[in-house]
């Protein structure tokens, strides 16, 4: 049966307006166990990004007193350096039972007035009410249309949607029909999480119909992040490719890097099975530091791990994301003028409305030919890019080419790769990867 619910009649009031004006971007920067801490949710806060951790990344309640007041004062520094309130800080909950902590986390929670919570692993129900009392919002992080079902029942304000594509424990359904389905029967806010790694993808989100998008993979490989080094620079030599679904590890379906799977000792295509589960265990940080060190250093990203190629500051990154839909248009979080020629319906809009149809909330036009036109590089630049890319991908990493301009053709492209040395089961791999680069860039008149 489809599900109907209460949550089907038009939002009259956006939860999200208390704060919608103090963010830069409709992003989080995901609770990532192990890697999200008071450097990285500070940075993300101050340049407009909702910055959120698992509470369980503190080693005890207290520490999670002092972690909120550390990220509060260093945000009320920043303001008022600024002149422009911060993006709220976002604790990050798990409410399984197996979780000892859960009811010290939130009583700190409670007392630092946070605005916007998520829970994790398992159903809302036992913190909505005093989170909602306090004015908090809650959103849960759900898998399933029954998962999401059961959240909204349980009085959550938003939903997660843990898509395939997330990093860490994931989901399993595609992106495109989890919003959907959830979207046509939920009003509230939803959170696109899996595959959001730059403006275009958070931008496709908002799109499908979604109210934010997590980025977690490539704010694992920040300088803030309290990730490994190793970690990042795995990262960054890493692409969608080397990311394996396995429950060997955690007893759930979690996306995990193969390379560090395989730099432990283990056969990543053949691992051994996980005994029972046990979340407690496996949240508790100081139980995990008594693991070999080889289990340790095994570690998860999502299937935009692609899309890592450096490890900037949390500020460049969101600049950078901010920027990218835009090249040659506007930033990913401000208007796009008028395209030259206006249709009629257009032109009514403008005299009814003193604006153009088609502008959501956040300032977009809906013109994908202004949105991705080919950004223009010299004959170094395009080679360069062409390099990084192929190798990233396993069977391309030793092919030798040579990047030559060619006359336009119908589909816009004046550059092609001449192919001097490759592998012959590398050379489907290696024209798709080049054909990708020639739909973004095209050679400037002055290469």
């Amino acid at each position: 049966m489809k599900p109907v619910l209460k949550s089907m009649t038009p939002r009259t009031i956006d939860p999200l307006v208390r704060f919608r004006d103090r963010l830069s971007l409709p992003l989080i920067a995901a609770p990532m166990f192990l890697v999200s801490g008071v450097e990285l949710v500070a940075a993300a806060c101050r340049h407009g990004v909702i910055g959120a951790f698992p509470t369980v990344n503190c080693r005890s309640c207290d520490e999670l007193d002092v972690w909120l007041t550390e990220i509060e004062g260093r945000l009320h520094t920043s303001s008022d350096a600024l002149g422009k309130p911060a993006a709220p800080v976002c604790p990050n909950l798990i409410v399984h039972r197996s979780n000892a902590r859960l009811s010290e986390d939130l009583q700190v929670v409670l007392r630092h007035g946070c605005e916007i919570v998520i829970t994790s692993v398992g159903s809302p129900q036992p913190v909505v009410r005093p989170l909602h009392d306090s004015g908090a919002l809650v959103f849960a992080d759900v898998a399933s249309v029954r998962h999401a079902e059961r959240a909204i029942e349980a009085g959550s304000d938003g939903l997660v949607l843990l898509t395939a594509g997330a990093g860490g424990q994931t989901g399993w359904l595609n992106p495109f029909a989890f919003v959907r389905a959830v979207r046509a029967f939920f009003e509230g806010p939803i959170v696109l999480a899996g595959g959001v790694s730059d403006g275009r993808a958070l931008r496709a989100a908002e799109v499908l119909g979604c109210d934010l998008a997590y980025m977690g993979t490539k704010f694992i490989a920040t300088r803030e992040s309290m990730a490994d080094p190793r970690y990042k620079a795995m990262l960054v030599e890493s692409s969608a490719d080397d990311i394996l679904l396995t429950s060997a590890f955690t007893g759930l379906q979690t996306n995990m890097l193969r390379p560090s799977i395989a730099a432990a000792g283990l056969d990543p295509d053949n691992l051994p099975p996980r005994g029972a589960i046990d979340i407690g265990k496996d949240i508790d940080v100081a139980a995990r530091e008594q693991r070999p060190n080889r289990w340790r250093d095994i570690w998860s990203a999502g299937h935009s791990a692609s899309g890592v190629t450096d490890v900037p500051m949390v500020a460049d990154l969101i600049a950078r994301t901010i920027g990218e839909p835009g090249k040659h248009g506007r930033p990913v979080n401000a208007p796009l003028t008028t395209p030259p020629r206006q249709s009629a319906l257009e032109a009514r809009a403008r005299r009814r409305c003193g604006k153009v149809a088609g502008l959501d909330r956040w300032g977009w036009l809906m013109d994908f030919t202004t949105r991705f036109k080919k950004t223009p590089a010299t004959l170094d630049e395009i080679r360069i890019r062409v390099t990084h890319a192929l190798r990233r991908h396993p069977l391309c990493r030793d092919v030798q080419f040579d990047v030559v301009s060619t006359p336009r053709t119908a589909r816009g492209r004046n550059w092609t790769v001449s192919l001097r040395s490759i592998e012959s089961r590398g050379l489907w791999e290696a024209s798709d990867i080049v054909g990708d680069i020639q739909d973004a860039y095209e050679l400037s008149a002055v290469a």
